[in-house]
């Protein structure tokens, strides 16, 4: 997996997978508050221009906020969350 993704209905029978900036726009949102804000003005933008610069920035995101020596874990609260591969 090289990108970000949100499966939606995961139990039910019509699973939709958001991929990219649809992807960020939906965890935005439900962050809520001024989180919410920014997503909902990203929307605003063509798909096309907002994957180019999710493109953009996760090309270079390690140059930006840094990098870890290993993946940190979520804690027992969060696992179900997370898609076991």
């Amino acid at each position: 997996m090289n990108t970000v993704y949100v499966v939606l209905n995961h139990q039910q029978p019509v699973e939709q997978l958001l991929a990219r900036s649809d992807a960020v726009i939906f965890i935005l949102k439900k962050l809520r508050g001024r989180w919410a804000f920014w997503g909902g003005l990203c929307k605003l933008f063509p798909r096309r221009l907002r994957d180019a610069v999710y493109k953009l920035v996760a090309s270079n995101r390690y140059r930006i906020w840094g990098k870890y020596d290993a993946c940190p874990l979520p804690d027992a609260r969060h696992r179900h969350k997370f898609l076991d591969r």
